[in-house]
């Protein structure tokens, strides 16, 4: 089947790179690809309501050295997170490591009055945030890199 359209948007978020690839899309000056996209991962857990003693509807929100540290009610449950780390591997896969999962314990154990533990997280998730990044940068840390956005006109194939 063939589709015919004046203009086509790309809103590929951490698949960028490989979408770049497949339409052949570089920047309209003809110096390569047109955007780069760093992958960051961030993680939460989740612990039951009765771990976390506090009035209903209550959560928290905090800065850490390098991410924003939320505890917030879900029903019976409470979820604490994010981390804010470089993910290398495929996209389709992020996953919480025990040391996502130790980060996110330590921060939440610095406001709360009752520390958790490893034994009281009863879920885990992951996700991928899509950076941009100038093309010529090879920036490491994912905390380091703008959490703008952009519109690019890309040269036709």
């Amino acid at each position: 089947m063939s589709v015919y359209a004046r203009e086509t948007i790309m809103a590929a978020g951490v698949w960028t790179g490989e979408q770049e690839q497949m339409a052949h899309a570089e920047a309209e000056d003809g110096s390569g690809p047109a955007l780069k996209v760093l992958a960051s991962k961030g993680i939460h857990i989740t612990v039951p309501k009765d771990r976390i003693p506090a009035q209903e509807h209550v959560g928290v929100i905090t800065q850490t050295e390098k991410s924003v540290l939320f505890i917030i009610p879900m029903d019976d449950y409470w979820s604490i997170g994010t981390t804010d780390t470089s993910w290398r591997e495929p996209v389709d896969v992020p996953a919480p490591t025990a040391a996502d999962i130790r980060y996110v314990l330590d921060h939440a154990n610095d406001v709360l009055e009752t520390d958790l533990s490893p034994e009281d997280v009863i879920g885990t998730w992951a996700g991928l945030r899509p950076l941009l990044q100038p093309v010529a940068s090879d920036e490491e840390s994912s905390s380091k890199v703008s959490r703008e956005h952009t519109v690019m006109r890309m040269a036709p194939d």
